[in-house]
């Protein structure tokens, strides 16, 4: 491995800037690099468009100017990577902070923003519907009438103890099952 004029040179792979920029692009997440003075050297595509910033208006500033929040200096300090969330312009990113080495010595630091946005919106859905499902679940087992809930296909879905007491049963022996195999005679369709 020599320094060439421009870049690396690796077996006869020269590796130069354009090359290293055209690699980053490839990248399906947000990809930063800054120099140690902190510095923006290399932004993919997906960052600019995370910050909605030319590359030309971020390269070469400060990227405590570009991302006030940005832990990639304290990174560079410490050598130690960081993750971290963030939300910019409606849109939530987990961001990864690694330095940069040559040798024992930090040169630089590196950010990778992954959108998560539809992964936490999921997330907070799933703590609804679980929080609904724990509050009918209360409110059916402190009813004193039997109370029973299927689903579309007619398969029980949650009873109360009152009705399976009433009917002899333990609750988790018919979830799943059609209501016509519990109850003779249901006024419900198979």
């Amino acid at each position: 491995c020599e320094l060439v004029k421009g870049g690396l040179n690796m077996d006869n792979i020269n590796i130069t800037f354009d090359y290293l920029k055209a690699l980053s692009n490839l990248i399906p997440n947000g990809l930063l690099t800054v120099n140690r003075d902190g510095r923006v050297i290399v932004i993919n595509r997906i960052f600019t468009k995370i910050l909605d910033m030319p590359e030309e208006e971020v390269v070469g500033q400060d990227i405590r100017q570009i991302v006030p929040k940005c832990q990639l200096c304290k990174v560079m300090d410490s050598g130690t990577p960081v993750n971290s969330v963030y939300k910019i312009k409606g849109r939530i990113y987990s961001a990864q902070y690694f330095p940069m080495m040559s040798e024992e010595e930090v040169v630089g630091g590196v950010a990778v923003f992954d959108d998560i946005t539809k992964a936490k919106l999921i997330e907070n859905d799933l703590y609804e519907t679980t929080s609904y499902k724990k509050m009918l679940e209360a409110i059916m087992q402190s009813a004193n009438e039997g109370m029973i809930i299927v689903d579309k296909d007619a398969k029980i879905i949650m009873l109360n103890d009152s009705y399976a007491k009433f009917i002899g049963i333990k609750p988790e022996e018919v979830k799943g099952r059609n209501i016509s195999e519990i109850i003779e005679n249901t006024r419900l369709p198979d």
